[in-house]
């Protein structure tokens, strides 16, 4: 005997007996909290992550400020662009900016800031922008040593001024 089988918003018609269920969702994992458009900055953090062995976050949205000299002033523009994070790394920022270095980049002046428990360093290339902040944790410390570890966070995104 031959049976229709069809599957209406979760109910199950088998002949003239109802079957009411529902599934769990379970999402693709995969490393982005949001599925970014693959643009450049995307691509580089990408990149970051895999050269650099380290355990960063998912990458997700994030906005970035970026300051340049614009009739002699100092002007500062909000950026939509992508970031990812770290907490307690073992390892130091030196690692992402060597990075940048060796890519290409150049480190740009206006976005530097250097403090006794935080610093930033801002990196350009051909458009494409990125901003490396890295602090103590006071809350994180090495298992072996006590030594206070850093938390890292690496924001890329695309210049078009």
């Amino acid at each position: 005997m031959y049976r229709k089988t069809l599957l209406i918003g979760g109910i199950l018609v088998l002949g003239s007996v109802f079957f009411v269920g529902c599934t769990k969702y379970v999402p693709e994992q995969n490393q982005y909290l949001v599925e970014p458009e693959v643009g450049e900055s995307i691509l580089i953090l990408e990149d970051i992550k895999e050269a650099t062995q380290i355990a960063f976050s998912k990458i997700e949205p994030d906005a970035l400020i970026w300051n340049f000299l614009k009739d002699e002033k100092i002007s500062s523009v909000g950026l939509d662009g992508y970031m990812y994070k770290v907490r307690g790394a073992e390892v130091n920022a030196e690692n992402i900016n060597n990075y940048f270095e060796e890519k290409g980049f150049e480190m740009d002046s206006y976005n530097v800031a250097d403090g006794v428990y935080i610093g930033q360093v801002g990196f350009s290339k051909e458009g494409l922008v990125c901003t490396v902040v890295s602090g103590i944790n006071p809350e994180v410390k090495d298992s072996v040593s006590g030594a206070m570890l850093s938390d890292i966070t690496v924001r890329c995104a695309e210049l078009n001024i």
